[in-house]
C-alpha cells in the first residue's frame, strides 16, 4: 500500500469568489484542477459570504461535507437543503448550486469514472476503529479534524494530528488498517474506485 501524509499547514490557500480553497490532495498528482483531468481531488474550504454561486463543474460529482457552520444548498430545481456540522451533500458539478450560510467544508470531487463517497468517524480515546477487510476502495483517506490517531496498516505504525491528511492507495484491497485514537478523536474518511 502505497501512503503520502500531508500536514495542511504546508498547504496554501486561494481564493475564489465566496472565500477561500485549499487543495489537499489531486490524483493522478501530476493532473490539474484547472485543466479538469484529475481522476480525484480533495479539498478544504471556507464560505465567507452570507450568500454565493458555487462554481460550475462540467462532468464533475461532488460531496461535500459541512465542518463548521451551517449552510443551506440548492441545486437547480430541486428544494433546498440545510447542512449541520459533519453533514453531506452529493451532487453534480453541472448543476446550477446556490448556498445561503457561512462555513468552512471539506469536498470530493470526482471525474466520470471514479466512484467515491465521505463517512464522519468518532472514536473515543484509547477505542479502535477497524476497517473492513476487503476494503470498498482503491483509495482510502483519512482527514483529522480533532485529536490524534494512530493508523496502523498491517505491521506500519502513522501519527497523525489535526488537520493533517492521509492518502492510502491500496494494491489490493487485502488490508488490515486499525485506527487507534490516542485523544478523542474525529475524522473525515474518504472511500474511492477508480
Amino acid at each position: 500500500m502505497k501512503v503520502t501524509i500531508i500536514p495542511t499547514y504546508t498547504k496554501v490557500p486561494t481564493a475564489w469568489a465566496g472565500g477561500t480553497t485549499t487543495e489537499l490532495y489531486i490524483f493522478p498528482e501530476n493532473s490539474s484542477y484547472v485543466a479538469r483531468n484529475f481522476l480525484f481531488r480533495l479539498s478544504h474550504a471556507t464560505i465567507e459570504v452570507e450568500q454565493s454561486d458555487f462554481t460550475l463543474l462540467k462532468g464533475i460529482k461532488r460531496s461535500l461535507m459541512v465542518l463548521e457552520g451551517e449552510l443551506t444548498l440548492t441545486h437547480e430545481g430541486k428544494p433546498p437543503r440545510t447542512l449541520q456540522r459533519l453533514d453531506i451533500e452529493q451532487f453534480i458539478g453541472d448543476w446550477s448550486t446556490k448556498s445561503v450560510g457561512k462555513a468552512t467544508d471539506f469536498n470530493l470531487m470526482l471525474s466520470k469514472s471514479a466512484n467515491g463517497f465521505l463517512k464522519a468517524r468518532k472514536v473515543k480515546r484509547r477505542r479502535l476503529w477497524e476497517e473492513a477487510s476487503p476494503l470498498p476502495c482503491q483509495t482510502l483517506a483519512y482527514y483529522i479534524l480533532k485529536g490524534k490517531v494512530e493508523v496502523q496498516i498491517n505491521q506500519a505504525k502513522y501519527l497523525l494530528e489535526e488537520t493533517d491528511l492521509m492518502v492510502m492507495h491500496a494494491e489490493n484491497t487485502q488490508q488490515r488498517i486499525r485506527v487507534k485514537a490516542l485523544e478523542n478523536a474525529e475524522w473525515v474518511a474518504v472511500y474511492i474506485t477508480h
